[in-house]
């Protein structure tokens, strides 16, 4: 950017020289773009896992009083089984998630999924 601003100053009748006021004004005008371009970066890096954790942190957020395993698994059913079981497990030892057995005794191993406390609910 730099050289592109001491390029159009010096037009087309000498060298163009890059002093300090072309590299600060240049920061200067990157610096407005810092955040969009590192959100973008950022949305660019993520794995498919990490999408799917945010998928199932969205579903469990909108749920605060915890929801039944079966439930969000039908929420998922593009994903296997075994797929869904890492990412709770990934969740749970992060402490995105907290995971407990409800108390019938009913359904799969994952009975009760709740947000964890001082989650992002």
């Amino acid at each position: 950017m730099a050289g592109l601003l001491a390029i159009d100053e010096a037009g087309y009748d000498r060298i163009p020289r890059v002093s300090i006021s072309h590299f600060e004004f240049a920061r200067h005008l990157g610096m407005r773009w810092v955040d969009s371009t590192l959100g973008l970066i950022e949305k660019l890096g993520r794995t498919r896992f990490e999408r799917n954790c945010d998928s199932v942190l969205s579903i469990v957020w909108a749920h605060p009083n915890g929801m039944r395993f079966r439930d969000l698994y039908r929420k998922l059913r593009q994903l296997k089984p075994r797929d869904v079981g890492d990412l709770l497990s990934a969740l749970q030892l992060q402490g995105e998630i907290t995971v407990a057995k409800d108390s019938s005794k009913k359904g799969p191993e994952f009975d009760l999924i709740f947000p964890a406390p001082g989650g992002l609910a």
